[in-house]
């Protein structure tokens, strides 16, 4: 679906090129009307682009746009029937021998009827496109030649502001001394004690942040949230954001997720509300509601559980309506001003800026760069999107001239809430780009890595081998983000990507003629549909409003892409057959068998996505569907099977089958050529049919890219895993080996065996990045991960998960020397006891550089389950892990850190321990910044981390001595039993900030009675001290001013409600 004109006739251009490369035109007896078709658009394409722009203003010209689309969106169904049925009646000619000729006359005079009926549309087409091309005479458009309407401009070095993975990312958005005062002025007003909201029964004191979008308001709650003020006050730190798409379900569920730090799966919003109420009791929350609309969300859904969160707690809104403030009770209302001239100056620079060079040159371009700053209008958005398009661009006066006089800042026509810089940016794209982002803005939360596929099933993306269209999509996304027009999502990582809503805004207002967005329960939408045709339909799920009607649907007989994520209600009769047209279809959350059985009826259909458990076959007729590039299937676990006629797929790139119950493919998917990434392929021997192995299918397939193969225990003999061959795949980044379980302890040293011989005829190339390793059960790991048998080195390994080792007693030795290795992550691994000099040193490879010691690159280490590992090997004279940053051990037997840890792994910020039992002392570790230890039982003593800031200690009942720690500011201390009586004498001699302590009853009482108690001078030096108990009880302390409170009754206990700034206890009644 194109909606940007002058891709789409790029696109139909591009349709013809191929048809003419595969002589489809010459088969069919058409030469002459392709021919045609083609010239006519020859003699459009120059004035494409100037219509493009004024239709955005100018009526009559939408009107003639909405006309020429209308008419190629008809050449691209025509172009596709006929390019259907010439491959159709060519395999069918040649009885599946390549070799045989295949006679174009011949199939004329066998087709006479269908070759007479594409004719006669081609013809009626054409004589369309010529009234077009006589009625664009009337606008006098511009002609460009070629693409002189825009310029790809080869982009300077990108700086840290376009880094996808660092959060540095965000803080260059924050500029001037404004937005920091700001910050302070709202941190200190929420960590005040005391004060609520003035909505009634509300005890959670609400603030908000009001402001057009664009404007900063996430920017601000971001530093708010991240002050390191907040992160001492509130133990429990939640941010929402409450898009206009947002359901109950999904704002519950990703609460409960930050709240207890894992993945919540309840499917009903009764039970998450409890599950939520249950980890936020009496705890104090900092919860930031980002991005609201209406104040339902939090009526309907958060108010109630969030009311369980200990008095003090917290709420800031982000919102573009005061009405909302007002509504949630907001006791304080924080408007945000537009930039001033040397702020936006100083974030433009940030934006632009890649060298020292760049930053003296720019400052010669300061006069120009002020008037173009004059009309972002002091908007942070505009600027960093027009710094994104500057940043493109040559540093000098003639470039930054040309964008300061472009007349894309004059337009008129455009909604006032739509900000000229962003459509500067816009029409500074080429029409390519133009498309994929205003693709991206059809998809309610998230762009992600299946944009891409979905960008090339749509012919956006364009090569003249197809052989790497998903690294040109790639690509693709790169630019849009070096131009600020969209922007990693940092809390999800990897490939996922965010678009403002100004921006999508912005695109939607771009397709508002052909795309509805829209969610199930909205009162309209049947008469929306009813009225109007659209080619792209995005229906998102609102909580509580039931199924949406399938028929209503059926209307659309111009559809071209339909997403739903709502459930579905389907009568008899219901099916797709009306619906043919469709190029992408995306149904999350409806039962896709009850349409499946007409599935084949969409000829064009490039892009098929069902995710709903209830699904559970496709038709077997899908072989039909020869465009088809894109199934994928997750989380359909009642998918048993694939159609046999899969193999038909010549075109398949991608198959996703995680989540489903397929454990075996039809024969003959070696056809598959095209195919680069496959989700959870199952390996499987049919002994029926000659020892049949589903891995022979793999084989062939030479241009896999991401290959994920699970039931590996299933291959039997191990020869049959070399049919794979993996070795030779050279574009293979991402590998993924699993078993499906690791068949429990009862297995034999015969399986075992087996299984190691499987895994080591399953070698990759060395063009590996990712591997994965999963419910391993053989005794040694493969030998190409081992350096004394190694054949392969994995010289571009980035990243290595080992997952579910259960017998493996021994960690590979062969990575320390592997240059890009960046993590390495094991998780249950129970039979390694010890982890020996072998895994640092990489003897059988002399060759290779030794200068910057074993592992040079590995920035995070996770052993996590090696539960008899008690020994770790590492002296200080093996240098290694120079560069490692975050260390966590969990459950296992060490006593003590190795020495070569403290001596070499000097970047070391984040140290983690859990359940380390026998560990006895953590000492000497000087660049440890943040330090988490929890259930080490033997553990006695902490010394000398001179960069320590922040300590979590759970549950080590054993510690006596906190010594050497003079940066540590914030210490946490939980005793999960409550069975701890007084607080630890180390606490007197420590400079903190902030004390949390949560503990039982019984201390939490001694601590309520102030200076009464020998506990009182171990905390009343610190400046704010928190302590509660998990049955409701807290104590909370300030030194300055000195105030002591607890809801602890006084009554029952005789405790002092206060104790007053002198001192002197006060006991008050509740």
């Amino acid at each position: 679906m194109a909606v940007v004109l002058d891709a789409l006739a790029s696109f139909v251009k591009h349709m013809l090129t191929e048809m003419a490369k595969a002589e489809v035109s010459m088969l069919l007896g058409v030469s002459r009307e392709i021919g045609e078709l083609e010239g006519k658009l020859l003699e459009l394409k120059d004035a494409l682009a100037d219509a493009d722009r004024r239709r955005i203003t100018d009526k009559l010209v939408q009107r003639w746009v909405g006309v020429l689309k209308d008419a190629m969106y008809e050449a691209t169904d025509i172009l596709d029937l006929c390019k259907l049925k010439a491959e159709e009646r060519r395999e069918s000619a040649m009885g599946g021998d390549p070799s045989r000729r295949f006679n174009s006359i011949l199939f004329c005079m066998r087709n006479p009827v269908f070759a007479h009926d594409i004719g006669r549309r081609l013809k009626k087409l054409n004589k369309r496109l010529d009234g077009i091309c006589r009625s664009s005479q009337t606008f006098g458009f511009v002609r460009t030649v070629g693409d002189q309407g825009w310029r790809e401009v080869r982009p300077r070095p990108p700086t840290a502001a376009v880094s996808k993975t660092s959060p540095v990312m965000e803080r260059l958005s924050l500029v001037g001394a404004k937005i920091e005062e700001d910050t302070m002025t709202l941190v200190d007003m929420m960590t005040k004690e005391g004060g609520t909201s003035r909505a009634e029964g509300n005890t959670m004191m609400v603030i908000a942040i009001a402001g057009i979008g664009g404007i900063g308001k996430t920017a601000l709650a971001r530093n708010i949230y991240n002050h390191q003020a907040i992160g001492d006050k509130f133990p429990q730190r939640i941010w929402l954001s409450v898009t206009q798409n947002a359901t109950e379900t999904e704002l519950l569920r990703e609460a409960i997720d930050q709240a207890r730090e894992e993945h919540c799966c309840h499917p009903h919003v009764t039970s998450n509300c409890l599950t939520l109420v249950n980890i936020i009791r009496d705890k104090k929350v900092f919860l930031v509601l980002d991005d609201m609309w209406s104040v339902a969300e939090w009526n309907n859904v958060l108010k109630a559980p969030f009311s369980y969160a200990a008095p003090g707690s917290r709420v800031l809104v982000t919102t573009r309506l005061d009405g909302v403030a007002r509504a949630m009770g907001a006791g304080y209302l924080h408007r945000i001003d537009f930039l001033g001239l040397q702020d936006a100056w100083s974030l433009l620079k940030k934006q632009v800026v890649a060298t020292e060079r760049d930053m003296i040159e720019i400052e010669t371009l300061k006069h120009i760069g002020f008037e173009i700053l004059g009309r972002c209008g002091g908007l942070p958005l505009a600027i960093k999107v027009i710094g994104g398009l500057l940043r493109q661009r040559d540093m000098n006066i003639v470039e930054w001239e040309r964008v300061l006089n472009n007349p894309a800042w004059s337009i008129g026509g455009m909604p006032d809430e739509l900000n000229h810089a962003i459509y500067l940016s816009y029409d500074d794209l080429p029409p390519h780009l133009k498309q994929c982002l205003v693709y991206c803005s059809f998809f309610p939360i998230r762009c992600h890595d299946p944009m891409v596929q979905m960008w090339i099933g749509e012919g956006l993306v364009s090569s003249s081998c197809s052989d790497n269209l998903e690294e040109i999509g790639a690509d693709y996304i790169e630019k849009l983000t070096l131009r600020n027009l969209m922007e990693p999502n940092q809390e999800l990582g990897g490939q996922h990507y965010v678009m403002h809503d100004v921006v999508r805004s912005f695109c939607l207002y771009i397709a508002r003629d052909e795309v509805l967005l829209a969610e199930d329960g909205e009162t309209d939408i049947g008469n929306r549909l009813g009225s109007q045709e659209f080619r792209v339909l995005s229906i998102g799920h609102k909580a509580g409003s039931g199924e949406l009607e399938w028929n209503v649907l059926q209307k659309q007989r111009s559809l071209r892409t339909l997403i739903t994520f709502c459930p579905m209600k389907f009568n008899p009769g219901d099916s797709l057959s009306r619906l043919s047209s469709l190029r992408t279809v995306i149904i999350d959350g409806a039962d896709f068998s009850k349409l499946a059985g007409n599935l084949s009826q969409l000829k064009h259909l490039r892009y098929l996505s069902i995710t709903n458990p209830e699904t559970s076959r496709l038709p077997e007729d899908i072989g039909k569907m020869r465009f088809l590039q894109h199934i994928s299937l997750f989380g359909c676990v009642k998918m048993a099977r694939l159609p046999r006629s899969i193999v038909k797929l010549k075109q398949l790139r991608y198959l996703n089958l995680i989540g489903t119950s397929i454990n075996s493919v039809p024969r003959g998917f070696a056809e598959l050529t095209n195919l680069r990434i496959i989700s959870d392929f199952p390996a499987h021997v049919d002994a029926d049919s000659n020892g049949w192995c589903t891995l022979e299918e793999l084989g062939p397939l030479s241009q896999l890219r991401n290959l994920g193969l699970t039931g590996l225990e299933n291959v039997h003999p191990s020869s049959l895993a070399t049919k794979a061959m993996l070795c030779s795949k050279r574009h293979i980044v991402n590998l993924r080996l699993a078993c499906r379980s690791s068949l429990g302890d009862d297995i034999s040293e015969e399986e075992q065996q087996r299984i190691e011989e499987v895994f080591d005829e399953l070698c990759p190339a060395s063009c590996i990045n990712y591997l994965t390793i999963r419910s391993y059960f053989g005794r040694r790991l493969p030998n190409w991960m081992m350096s004394q048998r190694a054949e392969v080195p994995l010289e571009r390994l980035k990243f290595l998960l080992l997952q579910n080792l259960a017998f493996c007693p021994q960690l590979p030795d062969g990575l320390c020397q592997l240059p890009c290795l960046e993590t390495i992550e094991i998780h249950w691994a129970p039979a390694i006891k010890r982890v020996g000099t072998e895994f640092l040193r990489c003897c059988n490879h002399p060759s290779r550089s030794s200068a910057l010691g074993a592992f040079p690159r590995l920035n995070k280490l996770v052993m996590d389950r090696l539960l008899l590992w008690e020994a770790w090997e590492w002296e200080e004279q093996v240098e290694a892990m120079p560069v490692l940053e975050e260390l966590v051990l969990h459950t296992c037997r060490l006593t003590q850190l190795p020495s070569g840890l403290a001596f070499h792994a000097r970047a070391l910020k984040i140290l983690t321990l859990h359940e380390v039992h026998r560990l006895v002392s953590l000492e000497n570790l000087p660049s440890v910044v943040e330090l988490d230890v929890s259930c080490c039982h033997e553990l006695k003593g902490i010394a000398n981390l001179p960069s320590l800031h922040r300590l979590v200690i759970s549950c080590c009942p054993e510690l006596q001595a906190l010594d050497g720690v003079l940066e540590l500011r914030r210490l946490i201390l939980r005793d999960g039993r409550g069975s701890v009586a007084m607080l630890p004498d180390y606490l007197a001699d420590l400079n903190l900030a902030h004390l949390t302590v949560c503990c039982g009853l019984g201390l939490l009482c001694s601590m309520a009675l102030g200076n009464n108690t020998p506990e009182w001078d171990k905390f009343c030096h610190i400046p704010r001290v928190e302590a509660f108990s998990k049955n409701k009880f807290r104590v909370s302390y300030t030194r300055d001013p000195r105030y002591l409170d607890t809801n602890i009754s006084p009554l029952l206990y005789g405790i002092p409600r206060f104790i007053s700034d002198d001192g002197k206890l006060d006991v008050r009644s509740m």
